[in-house]
């Protein structure tokens, strides 16, 4: 079956079967024109063929009977191009003359994840590790900043959230606490002890013990202010968010970034994206997860097989079309982002059933004549 050729910015396609017609329409048109162009011509003076519409001497040819001849030869030859040209479009020998096509899309690789990273602190660009262009693992360090001051901050955090003398101390004051206040118990149930030194006693026993847990709680927050700490020296170090390629930085050694500016981007090119938009009369039966061939227009390869990974649901007004993301594998990382691809889809043009009577493919007494 023929190829349709479709732009990627979504217009009406043009199959090879509306190529033939326009050849066969040329042809027909071309059988009018000679049969007018015998019509024109006349014979005068009785040596030369004079044209009519302008009356400039185009030919020496005898006049008379041969004359005749040759205007009613024009004649039959433009009415017999005429009637092959209207016998192709009307009977075509018992079958479709215009084939169903096998639509042939184009489109551009594009790749499949896409990240541009930023710093969330304010810094200066200390070094560049990795240069524009390299191919990076997930979670390779990219770029550092100046993170002096915030590892000073850090090593800070670190120290009081490993130290646990403040509760150690506060534990040991509780328990004192406790102990004096069961001593004076003890004393006051001999009448030793009055009643109001031992609630001095509890006082204080329960003084020490909210101590104990403001100290431990105090432990817990700087536990947690060293995580945040360190979190905050992490963001100095710009990662890969995963395998891939360094595509640019924006920024060079030495200069100063605010917060949330961009940085650098990686993006990943296996696989490779495809977005085409198919006609609604080509979309068939092909369904996600469906293979379909991928060539590449310039300079031309080895085609590969691609995976339909998405089919739009919602098609577009004007040009009856279909959003269809494809997945091309790129292992060896020799096709290029941006490569204008031709996609051969595998569903042709499938017609209402009004339209016309339903075919399977196969079928040779169905099938069209190529």
């Amino acid at each position: 079956m023929s190829p349709v050729r479709l732009s990627n910015v979504g217009g009406f396609p043009e199959s090879r079967s509306c190529r033939r017609r326009k050849r066969w329409c040329a042809v027909g048109l071309a059988g009018v024109q000679l049969t007018r162009a015998a019509d024109r011509f006349r014979p005068v003076g009785g040596a030369r063929f004079v044209r009519k519409s302008e009356g400039q001497v185009v030919s020496t040819v005898p006049t008379g009977r041969n004359a005749a001849t040759r205007r009613r030869a024009g004649r039959w030859i433009g009415a017999a191009i005429i009637a092959l040209t209207v016998g192709v479009f009307v009977f075509g020998g018992g079958k479709d003359p215009f084939p169903l096509d096998e639509p042939e899309l184009y489109g551009v690789t594009m790749p499949s994840e896409r990240a541009t990273l930023a710093a969330l602190v304010r810094g200066r660009i200390e070094e560049i590790l990795v240069p524009e262009g390299s191919l990076v693992r997930e979670g390779d360090v990219l770029l550092a900043l100046d993170d002096r001051l915030q590892r000073a901050r850090t090593e800070i955090a670190r120290a009081a959230a490993e130290s646990d003398l403040n509760v150690r101390l506060a534990r040991v004051r509780w328990e004192r606490a406790v102990h004096e206040w069961e001593r004076l118990r003890d004393l006051h149930a001999r009448s030793y002890a009055t009643a109001k030194e031992l609630e001095d006693a509890r006082t204080r026993r329960e003084e020490r013990k909210l101590e104990y847990q403001l100290a431990k709680l105090t432990h817990e927050q700087d536990r947690r202010t060293l995580e945040r700490e360190e979190a905050l020296l992490r963001e100095y170090r710009l990662r890969a968010p995963f395998s891939g390629y360094v595509a640019a930085y924006q920024h060079h050694k030495g200069e100063t970034v605010d917060p949330l500016e961009d940085v650098v981007s990686v993006v990943r090119l296996d696989p490779l994206e495809v977005i085409v938009h198919v006609p609604l009369a080509a979309l068939g039966t092909v369904q996600a997860g469906d293979a379909v061939e991928v060539f590449p227009v310039d300079p031309p390869a080895a085609p590969r097989t691609a995976t339909v990974s998405l089919i739009g649901k919602v098609a577009e007004i004007g040009s009856q079309t279909v959003r269809v993301k494809l997945t091309v594998p790129n292992p060896d990382l020799t096709w290029r982002a941006g490569l204008k691809v031709r996609v051969v889809w595998p569903g042709g043009n499938e017609r209402s059933a009004d339209a016309r009577p339903h075919r399977q493919r196969g079928d040779p007494a169905t099938e069209p004549r190529p």
